[in-house]
């Protein structure tokens, strides 16, 4: 059974471009050797774009080519860092002991493999990494993969069971990820996925227990259901001239932060606007903004820390104000007065 077992860094993946070769293969390879007492091949190298004199190198062990982990290189070495200094040249540094715990962590899958791809899901997909950890922090994320769609609108209905029995295996598994990552097998901008942080999950005995920590952990999943819950008060005050939907957005306003029970205690809304209608001539904005401030703080409950984006349709810059920055302010009117033109 292949194991895609890979380093994954969302920054690095943004910022660098591969090279064919890099100058300092033997170093490297006396580095790991030195620091670790293993001898390596290197996969690939990157130099970053971003950090002057900065080289990264994908290596993994003679013996045990699918642990892969990463070293970086600095030319420039500064004073308060001498510890880093290899052979009195070059700033050192890798997360080989973070690839050794990954590598004990998904082994431990193994023996409820046959379980999970039972419930329709699989540990692999199209070489896709099975794990992924970052460069710099010690978190340890898996990744399973569902070979079925998986929709947030039909979370509860069609998704809940299976995942929670997923939930369960790995549980029973005893592998210490910090999160598990399961996406369906679709092209990324139509992936569907859901997040397991498992250290939030690891008293959860029951389906409704999974279903509110999944709320409270997934904030797609909490700003889906919020938004449902609210969108016929929403319906009520949006009109020509503004609206709170957008082809862009899959949510009319966003979960940032939830209570125990799934709510909302941090919201951020974006407000589309009319072109040429966020101005003091608007003789409808006062009125405008009174029924989306009393939607967001009178009407939807519980009370929610507010941030608002305020846009016109077809620009691309959005005013944003905290809502304890708009009550500063004597009356929507000297708010508009001060903040628009």
């Amino acid at each position: 059974m292949k194991k895609g077992f890979a380093i994954f860094s969302l920054f690095l993946v943004m910022i660098l471009s591969a090279c064919s070769s890099l100058s300092n293969d033997q170093l490297i390879k006396d580095y790991v050797k030195d620091t670790h007492g293993i001898d390596i091949v290197i996969k690939n190298s990157y130099k970053n774009e971003l950090e002057l004199g900065e080289d990264s190198y994908v290596v993994a062990p003679v013996d045990h080519q699918e642990m892969e982990f990463s070293v970086i290189v600095e030319s420039f070495i500064t004073e308060d860092e001498p510890k880093l200094n290899y052979k009195g040249k070059h700033l050192i540094r890798d997360n080989y002991s973070t690839a050794i715990a990954a590598d004990t962590e998904l082994h431990k899958l193994d023996n409820v493999i046959p379980d999970i791809k039972k419930l329709g899901f699989s540990e692999s997909f199209d070489n896709e990494n099975r794990v992924f950890f970052g460069e710099e922090g010690k978190e340890i994320w898996g990744l399973l993969y569902s070979n079925l769609p998986m929709e947030i609108k039909n979370f509860e209905e069609k998704d809940l069971d299976h995942l929670f029995e997923l939930y369960k295996l790995i549980k029973q598994s005893g592998a210490l990820f910090d999160k598990v990552i399961v996406s369906d097998m679709r092209e990324n901008h139509e992936r569907g996925s859901f997040v397991f942080e498992i250290k939030a999950l690891k008293d959860v005995n029951t389906k409704e227990e999974f279903l509110l920590k999944m709320k409270k952990t997934n904030a797609n999943i909490a700003s889906f259901y919020q938004n449902k819950k609210w969108a016929s008060e929403k319906k009520k005050i949006e009109n020509d001239r503004f609206t709170f939907d957008s082809e862009y957005d899959d949510y009319w306003f966003n979960c940032r932060e939830v209570n125990a029970n799934g709510e909302c205690t941090n919201i951020f809304v974006t407000i589309y606007f009319k072109d040429n209608t966020l101005t003091k001539s608007n003789n409808f904005l006062e009125q405008d903004l009174n029924s989306i401030f009393n939607l967001f703080e009178k009407t939807i409950t519980p009370k929610a820390s507010i941030e608002y984006n305020f846009i016109e349709v077809s620009s691309d810059d959005g005013i944003r104000f905290q809502e304890g920055e708009i009550k500063k302010y004597s009356s929507t009117l000297d708010f508009i007065n001060n903040n628009f033109k």
